[in-house]
């Protein structure tokens, strides 16, 4: 070899060994090293097991459906039960998972339930474990029957039926539907089955869409609850037990003068709107009772009739799929029996939001873009009709929304588990909690969302009045201050114990909190303002800092 070439592959050789090129060259941390085999991926998949039966019988119960939920709900598996109840569901990788099973005439239940309307518990799984004896017994499923007459006392066909309660849902305390509903037959009679024990509003509502001209008698009947008044507050509350078969609820829907909608629909430059559809969907008691709708004719005229006295709220929306280019309208009604005419709506543009994705310091992971998505939540409780302007994030991360209106909170979806909203910024200003205020046609530049992938995390365990380990309870974090518990926040959340009694908070945001732990409470129940007044003195406070891990142990605390 000659002297000339020796000393280039020694220059070369001492140029490969340099930090500042071994810097740059792939790690092969955590790879299999050369002459050892590859780790076999199917044995870090996980398998749950178990079986269901009839909680009064013992007897398994074939084609029941058990749901697998992970952290990332678009990744749930769905196994059925065979002939013996018995299911299996494979491939699950580690993680934290949510059990439901449901089948006609039972109480669908969740993994852990105790009680009705409560959340179940979560199942930890470890990589490659086998967790087996997930059972379930499923209780029968109450039963509520009847007849709907008419103020005649005859039969009333196609009369929709259902069973409700209160629960505390968007803010607000409504009456809202509880299982099951069904149509009147040709007798007039109803069964409602499926329903967990617990106390019940039973409302019957007959609407249907007459067109002027074509039998609008100008009568009609309002939404009707047990034992036949329109007024909720003098509705006859009906309790039902566990399996129990309760018949002979028959009332009578009460008449009412019914109104005729009619008007026209126009654009911004004050042509008529064709190719739209006008919806009119009427609430009471805060919850959406019932609809109707009618196309809006080529000269933008439009009529609706039988519309109950009552508030309304009027959506005018493009017919066909958004693309957040089209021009909508929500316009409130109220309705007191006398027909409106000559009502004209003129539609408009929502404004435009863009920005893009960054990262906050210290963000290790890696995202594709595509999965991820923005989206403009209504910060306003008990908001009927507005779309999301929901978007995708662009490979340049950045992302743009339309269709706005109202108020809007910004938040991300399609994040894996423990990535995380840090901030959204508007011009520099954080406004992660704070609504922005959208305007037709407005556009809206300058937002930038933070993520990360430390999240806040907070584990624990409780104990009960004996100082023993609790198996079964309630942990609800709540922030301390008070302006915090209000629709739509980030700083409320509750965790229930997994199979090993410990609990599990994360993405709560940096702050002063409190922590309590109650035997049992009702899905959505944290969420109410006067309740988290009663619990804040009795509950444990501590700070959380910026992507801290936080242990926590409490004793259950009775609710009063």
């Amino acid at each position: 070899m000659s002297r000339c070439l020796r000393a280039i592959l020694c220059a070369l050789v001492s140029l490969t060994l340099t930090p500042s090129i071994l810097a740059q060259v792939p790690t092969t941390q955590g790879l299999p090293r050369p002459g050892l085999p590859a780790r076999n991926a199917e044995a870090m998949l996980g398998r749950i097991k178990g079986r269901v039966v009839a909680q009064d019988t013992g007897a398994a119960l074939r084609r029941a459906q058990v749901r697998v939920v992970p952290q990332d709900p678009r990744n749930s598996k769905i196994a059925t039960t065979d002939a013996n109840g018995n299911y299996e569901v494979k491939d699950l990788p580690a993680g934290r998972y949510t059990l439901s099973v449901s089948k006609a005439r039972y109480v669908s239940m969740s993994y852990g339930q105790r009680r009705p309307f409560e959340r179940g518990k979560p199942i930890e799984l470890r990589e490659g474990e086998v967790i087996d004896k997930v059972d379930f017994a499923l209780p029968p499923g109450a039963v509520v029957s009847g007849q709907i007459m008419d103020e005649f006392g005859e039969a009333v066909s196609d009369a929709s039926v259902q069973a409700m309660r209160y629960s505390y849902v968007g803010g607000q305390r409504r009456l809202l539907p509880a299982g099951r509903s069904g149509p009147t037959n040709d007798l007039g009679q109803f069964r409602i089955f499926g329903l967990p024990p617990g106390d019940y509003f039973i409302s019957a509502t007959l609407r249907s869409m007459v067109v002027q001209g074509e039998g609008d008698t100008g009568m009609g009947y309002a939404p009707t609850y047990y034992p036949g008044v329109s007024d909720v507050g003098g509705a006859q509350r009906v309790a039902i037990a566990s399996g129990q078969e309760l018949a002979g609820l028959t009332f009578a829907l009460q008449p009412t003068r019914t109104a005729r909608l009619s008007g026209t629909v126009a654009d911004s430059a004050g042509r008529p709107l064709a190719n739209a559809m006008i919806m009119v969907v009427q609430t009471t008691e805060s919850m959406m009772t019932s609809s109707m709708g009618a196309q809006v004719k080529p000269d933008g005229t439009f009529s609706i009739s039988n519309l109950a006295p009552g508030q309304y709220t009027l959506s005018v929306r493009p017919v066909g799929q958004s693309t957040g280019e089209e021009e909508v309208a929500n316009v409130p009604l109220t309705v007191a029996g006398d027909d409106i005419t000559n009502l004209r709506i003129v539609t408009s543009r929502g404004a435009t939001l863009s920005g893009n994705v960054v990262f906050a310091p210290g963000t290790a992971g890696a995202l594709v873009p595509s999965t991820v998505q923005v989206s403009g939540t209504s910060a306003e409780p008990g908001m009927v009709f507005g779309g999301t302007g929901m978007n995708r994030v662009g490979d340049d991360w950045t992302f743009t929304l339309k269709g706005l209106a109202g108020r809007r909170l910004i938040r991300v979806a399609g994040l894996p588990p423990r990535w995380w909203l840090q901030a959204v910024r508007l011009n520099g200003t954080d406004v992660t909690d704070h609504p922005i205020e959208f305007r037709a046609n407005q556009t809206v530049t300058g937002v930038e969302i933070v993520l990360s992938d430390r999240p806040t995390r907070i584990t624990g365990t409780v104990t009960d009045e004996r100082g023993r380990a609790a198996i079964d309870y309630t942990t609800i974090v709540f922030a301390n201050d008070k302006s915090r518990w209000g629709y739509a926040t980030r700083y409320v959340t509750i965790a229930r114990p997994d199979q090993n009694g410990a609990f599990l908070v994360e993405k709560l945001p940096p702050g002063e909190y409190r922590a309590i732990a109650v035997e049992a409470i009702e899905e959505g129940e944290w969420m109410d303002p006067e309740l988290l007044e009663r619990l804040q003195p009795a509950a444990s406070r501590f700070s959380l800092g910026d992507g801290q891990n936080k242990a926590l142990m409490l004793k259950v605390t009775a609710i009063r």
